[in-house]
């Protein structure tokens, strides 16, 4: 592979660390949740999270663990893959960058095995979560140093995405109650369509009466007929959409999870004018419908719960920025 920053002004793995992420924490600004909102500065968000051991804080032992692969890589390294990075690096890495988070090195190791298995058991993958924002970190600089803007701009998209979807599961970590199973993620593209088909299909009227005969047992002992409405008709809605899904059942359940989550995600946030102001009314909105739909299909949700308002709407509000950008510039990293 050509280097891409092995020339005599090329930054050594800790400088081409305190490069990147900050400046990539900073280009979500506005994007990131604190609580109900998005707060104006992402950097300082991720900084106290790790001063403080909490679950995001990890995100920082992530991104640098990939950016130090990456970096291996961009160097001209013939095996950068057969190069393991050693804790010790990446505790060097945070403590320039977080300093004081040195008393809670331990506590941040431990959440960012459990953000790893967590991201694992949700997206059924066998790969650690390092490895995308690596392969994006590759594709930027690759990108900007053959002056291919449109593989740069990709690798920029994906690097903010992965930190928004990182992020929000972190998040989703440091407020739950409980460690429940996460659902499985779906692929965005066929969970949009799941869901406007789970619509359609809950709004179609019966062909029949809606009623049926059914035998039942009486108090005295005697079978008699009763007669009953047909199914309700989100019941009929679910079997329907898992014949259209196929015979996945990983894919049926999470699928529907998640659109009965979505289904009272929008029902609260049709209540609530500050959300709306926020995402937008997705009844109203097409392109605000679009951003909660796609952010459903992989947000943080554990079984038997709901979406939490601020990590589904961290994605959704990221995905609104994507969708309504008009001319997005690709930042020099």
């Amino acid at each position: 592979m050509n280097d891409v920053i092995a020339d005599a002004q090329a930054p050594s793995p800790e400088e081409f660390c305190a490069q990147l992420i900050p400046q990539l924490l900073a280009d979500l600004d506005n994007l990131l949740f604190d609580t109900q909102q998005p707060t104006a500065d992402a950097v300082l968000l991720l900084r106290n999270a790790a001063e403080a051991g909490a679950a995001r804080g990890a995100l920082w032992l992530l991104l640098i663990a990939a950016a130090l692969q990456a970096h291996h890589q961009l160097t001209g390294d013939d095996d950068a893959s057969a190069i393991t990075i050693k804790p010790s690096e990446i505790d060097s890495v945070l403590l320039h960058l977080v300093p004081r988070a040195h008393a809670q090195l331990a506590a941040l190791r431990a959440h960012a095995e459990r953000l790893r298995h967590y991201i694992a058991l949700a997206e059924n993958a066998r790969e650690p979560a390092e490895s995308a924002i690596e392969n994006a970190v590759v594709r930027l600089y690759q990108g900007l140093a053959s002056g291919d803007d449109a593989r740069a701009q990709r690798g920029l998209i994906e690097l903010r995405s992965l930190v928004a979807y990182l992020d929000a599961n972190a998040h989703a970590i440091d407020t739950q109650t409980t460690a429940g199973e996460p659902v499985r993620v779906v692929r965005p593209d066929r969970f949009h369509d799941y869901f406007l088909r789970f619509g359609e299909l809950a709004q179609q009227p019966s062909g029949d009466t809606g009623e049926r005969a059914v035998a039942a047992l009486s108090r005295d002992g005697r079978i008699s007929a009763v007669v009953t409405r047909d199914e309700h008709p989100l019941e009929a809605a679910e079997r329907e959409l898992r014949q259209h899904i196929g015979d996945d059942a990983a894919v049926q359940d999470a699928s529907l999870l998640r659109i009965k989550a979505l289904l009272a995600f929008i029902e609260r946030l049709r209540r609530d004018p500050a959300g709306n102001r926020l995402l937008g009314n997705p009844l109203d909105d097409a392109t605000a419908h679009s951003s909660l739909v796609v952010a459903a299909a992989t947000a943080p949700l554990t079984i038997g719960a709901e979406f939490a308002f601020a990590t589904l709407s961290q994605l959704a509000l990221f995905n609104l920025s994507l969708l309504r950008a008009q001319t997005p510039a690709t930042r020099a990293h």
